[in-house]
């Protein structure tokens, strides 16, 4: 992990370049801009569908998180949820026609085996440059389980399942993606830890590198991982900093994530 000065700019640059996207997984949401014609799953609960495109309009039905909703056409009205003005849409579920809000549609839904997540998004008011927030939904019997994270920046590549990876406590892990676009900007994963349908831990494996200043790199290795071991995750943060005197100095921690009184807890290692 330990690089020369000109090779660290070198990255900035070249990394800059590489990952930049027009588009983010938010974007239909920020700009309620969904495809018409295409199908998407609810993602509130509850959820009325109206007669017209009006709260107070008549409610024709109410129907649950993750119900198929199937787009038609978008309004000029707009309803303001999760911190944006959403439009509202002329939607079909299960045959019936009406209008609904397009902030009530997931962003994202993940399925594996038996286990569905749905993701969508909140924007933060009146906070210059503040990242936005990514709402996981997990549903349940009676509802959902809900989780909120702020992102450590706008460059969210989206979400993804990867099952327990060997930890047998755990139902499923959900993995939030962001990367890099610049020197000094958070990439890696937020590692959403699921038992019993809800989140019980936060685990990250991000990284970051300054110009050659500073850098840091987090690991995580589940028991299904090369070198992992039974119930257990080994957690590893270095982080490599450029003194005054021009000479790298280098600090770790690592630690083993055992499970213990129904939760997850750090032994030393």
């Amino acid at each position: 992990m330990r690089y020369p000065l000109i090779c660290a700019l070198l990255f900035c640059f070249l990394s800059t370049g590489l990952h930049a996207q027009p588009n983010f997984p938010y974007t239909p949401f920020l700009d309620s801009d969904y495809e018409i014609g295409a199908t998407y799953k609810l993602f509130g609960d509850k959820v009325t569908l109206r007669s017209a495109a009006t709260t107070d309009s008549k409610g024709l039905g109410i129907y649950p998180i993750g119900t198929s909703v199937k787009l038609l056409e978008r309004t000029v009205e707009t309803y303001f949820l999760y911190g944006v003005n959403s439009h509202w849409y002329k939607v079909e579920i299960e045959g019936n026609t009406g209008y609904i809000v397009g902030a009530f549609l997931a962003s994202e839904h993940l399925s594996a085996d038996e286990n569905q997540v749905f993701v969508n998004y909140e924007l933060i008011q009146d906070v210059e440059f503040a990242p936005y927030i990514v709402v996981v939904r997990i549903p349940t019997a009676d509802g959902f389980n809900e989780h909120k994270y702020k992102m450590p920046n706008g460059n969210y590549a989206g979400a993804k399942l990867s099952g327990n990876r060997g930890f047998s406590e755990l139902d499923q892990i959900v993995s939030l993606e962001f990367y890099a676009e610049s020197c000094g900007a958070t990439g890696g994963e937020m590692h959403l830890l699921v038992k019993n349908n809800a989140v019980i831990k936060e685990l990250s494996t991000f990284y970051a590198s300054d110009a050659g200043v500073l850098s840091y790199e987090e690991t995580a290795i589940f028991p299904n991982d090369t070198g992992g071991m039974q119930e257990m995750i080994i957690y590893t943060k270095i982080t490599e900093e450029l003194n005054e005197k021009n000479i790298y100095e280098i600090s770790g921690q690592k630690s083993l994530l055992i499970w213990e009184n129904n939760k997850l807890s750090p032994m030393g290692y």
